[in-house]
């Protein structure tokens, strides 16, 4: 049994991006182009660059919640008791941005999905973004993912209506990115084993698994409430190529056999220590490739504790990884390399020393 804990925030897109577009002097025809001229639409929003973006209003969460979440999902649950009796003092929870205090304010584990740490949503971006974003995705999806991957509202998440088909920024960054990766490594043709540092709830493990059979995922994350919430959630899902493993088993029983480690918008999130760590364990394990996904505005940089940003591509060089292609999220949209949903640059770097 489900509880609909409120009203679900599931929104016509194409009916806000038109009250939005009548409040910029009447270009409401350029939301309304045909798939056909989508390009030249999008384009044509330069001269209306403000209606992308909103003034960072975080909307209340809301949305389906499985009645056993409601018991299981709490902060006195006694296996998120013993990962953080077990997390305690290692290397790679020397935060600087997820501290306890800020994941105790900053995330509330039955709506894990909502508008959080975990994946900002429409607190920065109007509607008008997330139907150009979800037009491009489209465009560009060459595995039909967008059409395959369902979404929902399970768990607080944000869900539009693009012409039918429910998006949210969760669905729509797992198809870009899964995209981004089979263009240079066969995701569909043989088994790979993926290694996702920093998985958060296991979105990537979740999307990529149901995308593309032969792939096994394993998910790791410094943050006891992420590995706490990625097991419940997958299983939730039924995703079962996906494990999860606890941050302190990393050192114990190395995983071996991974082709790529993944790494979206964590590193920028650690300081410079926690990303050593890291790398060391990946030349340890032999990992082949490693695909890093950075927000545009900060770049291979980490966050120290007193607030300063560092570049660490020196480090993942250090551990000799070698930068074989940067891709950025909305590669050949400039309007959206600006104005799309949080753009982002990928690297992929290839080891070196294997």
């Amino acid at each position: 049994m489900c509880v609909q804990a409120a009203p679900s925030r599931t929104a016509p897109l194409r009916q806000s991006v038109k009250r939005t577009l009548a409040a910029g002097q009447g270009l409401l025809s350029v939301a309304l182009a045909k798939a056909a001229n989508r390009h030249g639409a999008i384009t044509a929003l330069a001269r209306i660059s403000s209606l992308f973006r909103h003034d960072g209003r975080i909307k209340r969460p809301s949305g389906t919640i499985p009645a056993d979440a409601f018991s299981y999902l709490t902060n006195n649950n006694e296996r998120l008791r013993d990962l953080r009796l077990r997390y305690q003092g290692h290397p790679a929870c020397n935060h600087s941005q997820w501290s306890p205090a800020s994941v105790m304010h900053g995330i509330d584990m039955r709506y894990f999905r909502a508008d959080n740490m975990y994946l900002y949503q429409s607190r920065r971006y109007s509607p008008l973004s997330f139907y150009a974003t979800s037009a491009f995705t489209k465009q560009v999806d060459r595995h039909g993912l967008i059409d395959l991957l369902v979404e929902d509202d399970y768990f607080g998440a944000e869900v539009f209506d693009f012409h039918g088909k429910a998006v949210s920024r969760d669905l729509l960054d797992s198809v870009l990115e899964s995209n981004i990766l089979s263009r240079f490594l066969p995701l569909d043709a043989r088994p790979i084993s993926i290694l996702d540092i920093g998985s958060g709830y296991g979105r990537l493990a979740h999307r990529m698994t149901m995308a593309f059979a032969k792939l096994q995922y394993y998910c790791v994350d410094a943050i006891p409430e992420s590995t706490f919430i990625s097991e419940y959630y997958l299983k939730f899902r039924r995703a079962d190529r996906c494990t999860c493993v606890p941050l302190d088993e990393i050192t114990k029983t190395p995983l071996r056999g991974i082709d790529l480690a993944v790494n979206i918008h964590s590193f920028p999130e650690c300081q410079s220590s926690a990303i050593a760590w890291w790398l060391d364990q990946l030349k340890l394990m032999a990992v082949p490739w490693l695909f890093v996904g950075v927000a545009k505005s900060l770049g291979l940089t980490s966050r120290e504790r007193d607030g300063r940003r560092q570049d660490f591509l020196g480090r993942i060089e250090q551990a000799g990884y070698r930068i074989k292609a940067i891709v950025s999220k909305f590669e050949g949209a400039p309007v959206l390399q600006k104005e799309g949903l949080y753009p982002t640059d990928y690297y992929l770097f290839r080891q070196s020393l294997v």
